[in-house]
């Protein structure tokens, strides 16, 4: 069997297939698990931050000092 340069026979390139695909799933589950870790993190905070968001909205919307609704506009 003659086998072209650089090249291997199937059974070789099986198997390094095979560990690439595995390899590969591998580390897409790491990263989907560190992303997972991440968001339940994040979720709180982000929450917080927006319940905070709308209050200060709706603070700035019934505010009939300038100065107040100008300071929570940057706030904002």
């Amino acid at each position: 069997m003659t086998v072209p340069a650089g090249h291997s026979d199937d059974h070789g390139d099986r198997r390094r297939t095979e560990g690439g695909r595995a390899n590969g799933a591998r580390k897409r589950r790491e990263k989907e698990s560190r992303l997972d870790d991440l968001t339940h993190r994040l979720d709180k905070p982000m929450g917080i931050l927006g319940v905070l968001f709308l209050l200060l909205v709706l603070v700035q919307s019934f505010t009939h000092d300038e100065a107040l609704s100008s300071v929570l506009t940057v706030a904002s």
